[in-house]
């Protein structure tokens, strides 16, 4: 692991500059901010750089952390950092309707979300960036995430998290979402804006600090 890139991360993620960054392009409080990424610090959840995955993709996966531990907190305020990671790792909805003989899909709500903030740019271009919303029914017995691109013509992706022994329930609409937080287009491009900057401010302070001494 490159301690000292791991170092600067998490000095990163706590600096009161960047929350504040973060919080506006989310447009949300920074209390939200500060509690959601406290917690995920302090857990352990990020930053990932060092795990197995290059630095450039482990700056998104801390991404999808972020704003899914923001989106807990709005969603269950006494949310821990292992309800962040019931959300990135929520797994897609297949509908039943799927052409028969389709290849199994692997990616997590996480890692879609990742993939999106990385790439926010082209697809601004293309499909255009979609709104996420994240929801949970009732105590949080169930979780549901979509990810939409409106009028793109574009499927909307669905994800789910339900609690075991109650799945059959859930499919039978037991659990329905109870309360909703969405991330539209404009915040998202934010959030990754704001994460390439500061990184890449970071690094360069990184770099600059190592060829001195």
């Amino acid at each position: 692991m490159n301690k000292n890139m791991n170092s600067e991360q998490s000095d990163l993620y706590r600096a009161p500059d960047f929350r504040r960054r973060v919080s506006f392009a989310l447009a949300c409080e920074q209390s939200d901010v500060d509690v959601a990424f406290d917690r995920l610090l302090a857990a352990g959840r990020i930053p990932m750089v060092g795990r197995g995955m290059p630095a450039d993709i482990a700056i998104w996966a801390d991404a999808a952390r972020m704003v899914a531990a923001v989106a807990g907190q709005k969603l269950l305020p006494t949310a821990t950092a292992a309800f962040a990671e019931r959300i990135v790792g929520m797994a897609r909805r297949i509908p039943p309707d799927s052409i028969a003989g389709a290849p199994a899909v692997t990616h997590s709500f996480g890692s879609e979300i990742a993939s999106l903030l990385r790439h926010r740019l082209p697809r601004a271009g293309a499909l255009g960036v979609p709104t996420v919303s994240v929801s949970c029914s009732d105590g949080a017995v169930a979780l549901y995430g979509k990810i939409d691109f409106g009028g793109s013509g574009a499927p909307s992706l669905r994800y789910r998290d339900v609690s075991p022994g109650v799945e059959e329930a859930v499919a039978g609409g037991r659990w329905p979402a109870a309360i909703r937080v969405s991330f539209p287009p404009s915040s998202l491009v934010g959030m990754g804006d704001v994460l390439n900057e500061s990184v890449a401010a970071s690094r360069a302070a990184l770099a600059t600090e190592g060829s001195t001494l």
